[in-house]
């Protein structure tokens, strides 16, 4: 397979960023790059939410339902 010319996506890159600062100027450019690098990440979701009880006693963890949950009802 051919290797891809790094040198040509470089210099695209470099004519990019020089168009964006013409057309913003430097300080709003540093100041979204800024605030994009400043910005907080969301987390991703627990994944102890989705995994049943016998997965999470597996792993070591308590169950997510309470115990009276787990028993079945009305059999007695």
């Amino acid at each position: 397979m051919p290797q891809p010319n790094l040198n040509n996506v470089t210099l695209d890159l470099d004519a990019e960023i020089a168009k964006l600062l013409a057309q913003f100027g430097y300080w709003r450019m540093a100041l979204a790059v800024a605030s994009s690098v400043l910005r907080p990440k969301s987390r991703p979701p627990d994944a102890t939410q989705i995994l049943n009880d016998h997965l999470l006693k597996d792993l070591g963890l308590p169950p997510n339902t309470p115990p009276s949950e787990r028993w079945p009802k009305g059999r007695f």
